[in-house]
């Protein structure tokens, strides 16, 4: 059984970790609060995060409420992301390897309730001994990176005058913490969601100028630190039940939506002078202005079908117009960004709905989904605006572990592993292309914490 101290530990404990970490060395990270890293738990990656259409309540994800729907166990889960990007223009290329701890989740049972219609004869409805109800609430705790940024670039120019380095760059990101709450009452085809986001992180951006032609490389600076903060809500609303009361087929229609946030920023800018590039000489001035980001909303829907313990199937589509997106201390803009996806999934926890001995090779879950985005970075090229789109395939594994309880050996537990290869951009007219290889690696450990025992 789960240590439960150390599961409340382990999700203080990685607060601090996920707000000192990054996942990306992309030049597009440049644009807004950084790049955008997927909520979707690690489970689904294999599926290029196409987890909206999956049966409520089939694996605990973050980006959907409605995931721990009905679920009877408590779940721990935990994963990290490593990855390989390389990005190149016409003339140049460049690697960088980046890795983080992408999720960390807890998930119980909050309230359940199931009470049946009871008559003082069985025979005889017409005396009402005891009401019928049905309330189920389950609740998840959680942290993730929800930004990430870091970037640096140079750009020489010239003037009639005079020769100049621009160099470029910018780190750090905003973070989640998520209370999310997932309600199935009555009828437990039909569930309802909340999620409840807080938003935290700094970003720190630098303007380097130096001036070529000075004989002593004298150059300007400007940082820009951001202390960001807000608070972001969602709702979840699906239906998932059979066809057929006998049937093995199950499908499943999920709708979300987030809606528009308004974050807060303490920022301090500073502006020095610079001597040989990087040597500090004076300061011109110094100011702390306070702004607000807004961050538009965003639709999410899911559809899927599964055949019990055989195969699953889900598509997603995901729409945020981000040229809504806003920030009092920086100008820089985006594009709408549309997302489709699709995922696979082979024996979908088989072994968690089976008791009789299966083949190893039938125990195992195997994915794999593809993806196309459009947006949300957009680069201005002469007369146009290029948007700058990615698409991807995945593949993954889920490796069942045993656990032991009430003398029976069944597994509730599993580990993922899965890889994507995705590519963003193009080399053409002069902009720039990445290749990105990811990794994912997490655990989900479950078990029945809260089972009533008897004693004799």
């Amino acid at each position: 059984m789960l240590n439960k101290l150390t599961i409340f530990l382990s999700l203080f404990a990685f607060a601090a970790v996920l707000n000192a970490q990054n996942n990306t060395k992309s030049i597009y990270s440049s644009y807004g609060v950084g790049v955008f890293q997927s909520q979707d738990a690690n489970a689904f990656k294999g599926m290029a995060a196409s987890s909206y259409g999956f049966r409520h309540g089939f694996k605990p994800n973050l980006a959907n409420p409605l995931s721990i729907a009905g679920r009877e166990r408590v779940d721990f889960n935990l994963g990290f992301e490593f990855n390989n990007r390389l990005q190149q223009t016409s003339a140049a290329q460049r690697t960088d390897l980046a890795g983080n701890v992408n999720h960390v989740s807890f998930a119980f049972n909050s309230l359940r309730i199931n009470k049946e219609k009871r008559y003082v004869n069985p025979l005889d409805t017409t005396e009402l001994l005891s009401k019928w109800r049905k309330i189920r609430i389950n609740t998840m705790l959680g942290l993730a990176p929800y930004t990430a940024m870091d970037y640096d670039y140079a750009i020489e120019g010239d003037t009639s005058t005079f020769e100049s380095l621009l160099s470029v760059g910018g780190k750090g990101g905003l973070n989640s913490i998520y209370f999310n709450n997932a309600f199935q009452v009555l009828d437990t085809t039909i569930s309802f969601g909340i999620s409840v986001q807080r938003l935290f992180g700094s970003i720190t951006e630098s303007r380097l100028k130096n001036l070529l032609s000075d004989s002593a490389a004298v150059g300007y600076q400007q940082t820009i630190d951001q202390r960001i903060k807000g608070m972001r809500y969602g709702l979840t609303l699906g239906y998932s039940g059979k066809p057929k009361p006998k049937s093995d087929m199950w499908h499943t229609f999920t709708a979300g939506y987030t809606f528009k946030s308004t974050l807060n920023s303490e920022t301090d800018v500073l502006l020095r002078t610079v001597q040989d590039f990087f040597q500090v000489k004076d300061t011109l001035s110094l100011s702390s202005p306070k702004g607000t980001i807004e961050l538009p909303s965003i639709l999410r829907l899911g559809y899927g079908l599964e055949n019990e313990n055989k195969w699953a199937w889900s598509v997603d589509f995901q729409s945020s117009d981000l040229t809504q997106y806003s920030n009092t201390i920086d100008s820089s803009s985006m594009n709408r960004m549309t997302r489709i996806s699709t995922g696979f999934i082979l024996n979908p926890e088989r072994m968690m709905q089976l008791t009789e001995n299966l083949e190893w090779f039938r125990k195992v879950e195997w994915s794999f989904g593809a993806f196309y985005q459009t947006g949300p970075f957009a680069v201005q090229n002469t007369q146009s605006l290029s948007s700058i789109n990615e698409y991807g395939i995945s593949f993954g594994v889920a490796l069942p572990m045993k656990s032991r309880f009430n003398d029976k050996k069944t597994v509730v537990s599993y580990m993922y592993l899965n890889a994507q290869y995705s590519q963003r951009g193009t080399i053409n007219d002069g902009l720039i292309k990445e290749d990105i290889f990811r990794v994912n690696l997490a655990f989900n450990l479950s078990d029945k914490w809260f089972k009533k025992r008897a004693y004799y």
